[in-house]
């Protein structure tokens, strides 16, 4: 369940940041598909959220032994 929460998260907040700097000017992509994004950000922000939580999950409980 937690990794679901990470991955809903990162996959709302990541590419609402990516979409104020895009219509900001900070950068922009080559090929964006809706609002000035890929279709495929979303995902990719999921897992890589989610990936940093296990990861972050896995130190602590190492440094914890």
């Amino acid at each position: 369940m937690q990794d679901l929460i990470f991955f809903l998260t990162g996959a709302v907040v990541g590419p609402v940041a990516e979409i104020v700097c895009v219509h900001f000017g900070a950068w922009q992509y080559v090929t964006p598909s809706f609002l000035g994004i890929p279709v495929w950000l979303p995902v990719a922000w999921g897992f890589a959220t989610t990936l940093i939580g296990r990861f972050a999950g896995t130190l602590t409980r190492v440094s914890m032994k």
